[in-house]
């Protein structure tokens, strides 16, 4: 059995593309357990795709300090 890899210091965060519900007044609804074509065609709602941080909750140091801030 092989020794586990020592891992340096990872990246306090990282951004991704996140898709956010959009207000329209329509009430979101997704359907599963049918075919990909109905699914669609059944599908209301409006999602949007924003640009997000994603943290590393392992890196406490760092994510305390940015809930701190943006707490107050």
């Amino acid at each position: 059995m092989s020794r586990p890899e020592r891992v340096e210091e990872s990246l306090p965060a990282f951004e991704a593309f996140v898709n956010y519900s959009v207000d329209t007044g329509e009430k979101p609804a997704s359907y599963g357990g049918i075919n990909t074509f109905e699914a669609d065609k059944k599908r209301t709602g409006k999602y949007q795709e924003y640009k997000m941080p994603i943290y590393d909750g392992r890196a406490s140091p760092t994510i305390s300090h940015l809930k701190e801030r943006d707490l107050s």
